[in-house]
């Protein structure tokens, strides 16, 4: 009876301790030595504006709790994830990415993490939208946007999250991680990752930061 009772509290530990984001693919894209960062910006790109404040906070505190200077930008640029309100305001084509490049350099960041849904799935019933998936490739290579700087990448990402095709009461999210290099305006990493909602918003992006994160330290991308 003990026995059995032991198995059923293992059980019930491993159950607690398993997370709901998995890292499904990364790959370090460039081919140089690992860089101190000074200033890492995070930019979720995604339509909730709760989803991306709570996924922003938990990437920076997991970063900074690494010895990694890092900053959420949802003060600073409060509708960088709204397409519509940009529009509305009369921000199209080349003057979003110049507005990116003008907030990067105005708070003087050397490196930014954008992070981007770009499918979802419920109850294993695929939910794709009508345009091109930005992470389908297992090659980054495969897809032009990878050769372009971070400011492409970013109006490249409405393409997926402004998409009819997208729906917020899907259970899993599949997201994109690309990390750049702000002098050299290279692609230094990507990743792609699962992420399964069974708790709270808080819980979840706090999970999703400790996969991010470690994925991007064992790549070896941030100098120690």
């Amino acid at each position: 009876m003990k026995y059995l009772f032991s198995i059923l509290i293992s059980g019930i530990i491993l159950t607690a301790c398993s997370t709901t984001s998995s890292l499904t693919y990364s790959e370090k894209v460039s081919d140089d030595a690992p860089k101190k960062y000074t200033n890492i910006g995070v930019l979720a790109v995604l339509k909730s504006n709760d989803a991306r404040i709570n996924i922003e906070n938990a990437v920076t505190e997991m970063l900074r709790s690494k010895g990694y200077p890092a900053n959420y930008t949802w003060d600073v640029w409060p509708f960088a994830n709204n397409l519509e309100l940009m529009k509305k305001h009369g921000i199209e084509g080349d003057k979003i990415k110049e507005m990116l490049q003008q907030r990067v350099i105005s708070q003087k960041m050397d490196a930014l993490l954008i992070i981007t849904l770009f499918d979802a799935v419920k109850e294993q019933r695929y939910v794709p939208g009508s345009g091109v998936s930005v992470g389908v490739a297992v090659n980054p290579g495969m897809y032009p946007v990878y050769a372009y700087p971070y400011y492409s990448y970013y109006g490249y990402a409405f393409n997926t999250i402004s998409d009819p095709g997208y729906y917020v009461e899907s259970s899993t999210y599949f997201t994109e991680s690309n990390l750049y290099d702000i002098v050299s305006e290279q692609l230094i990493w990507t990743g792609q990752m699962s992420t399964k909602l069974e708790s709270s918003l808080e819980t979840e992006a706090q999970k999703f930061s400790e996969v991010l994160i470690s994925g991007m330290i064992k790549d070896k991308i941030f100098a120690q």
